[in-house]
């Protein structure tokens, strides 16, 4: 089988990169909706955007941390102090940095007028956030927090092997 081919094929297995982003995007929406749902009763109530954030990111860290490294990238086997302190480093990053910057400036440049007392920049703002912290999440999950290290014994094989991408 060509390299072309191999690539193509892959993509449709199991760990290929069309499974793995339908199980990402599975979890994500089940996070995106506890996220978002609290999010939304918390600004609802007055809490200050920020805060709310804050606490509704919270919220859905647990249970995207166990959903990604259990169903998602299947990295069960790899060092779980090593993945919660990546995870931990890249999902707060990624919730209490980038999502507030871009609710914050999608929220100062329109939306002059309020719905029951709440700018929808607000929320406009979140989705937008949302979208950020789509794809910022699994490219440093794949790629960091629950890549798959080749075992030594695997790349003295790939090392030999003419046809692979190492050689």
């Amino acid at each position: 089988m060509g390299r072309l081919s191999q690539r193509v094929t892959h993509l449709a297995t199991d760990r290929g990169l069309v499974a793995t982003t339908t199980r990402f995007s599975l979890v994500g929406v089940i996070n995106t909706m506890i996220d978002f749902c609290v999010y939304s009763v918390a600004v609802f109530f007055g809490l200050p955007f920020f805060f709310a954030n804050l606490i509704s990111t919270s919220c859905g860290m647990a249970f995207s941390f166990f959903g990604n490294r259990s169903f998602t990238f299947k990295a069960k086997g790899a060092s779980l102090r090593r993945q919660v302190f990546l995870f931990i480093v890249v999902t707060v990053f990624s919730q209490w940095v980038i999502q507030p910057f871009v609710i914050w400036i999608v929220s100062h440049i329109s939306f002059s007028f309020t719905i029951l007392g709440t700018s929808p920049a607000l929320i406009v703002g979140k989705i937008a956030a949302i979208g950020f912290s789509f794809v910022w999440n699994f490219v440093l999950y794949n790629k960091v927090v629950f890549a798959t290290r080749p075992e030594p014994s695997d790349e003295v094989a790939a090392a030999d092997d003419p046809g692979s991408e190492r050689a």
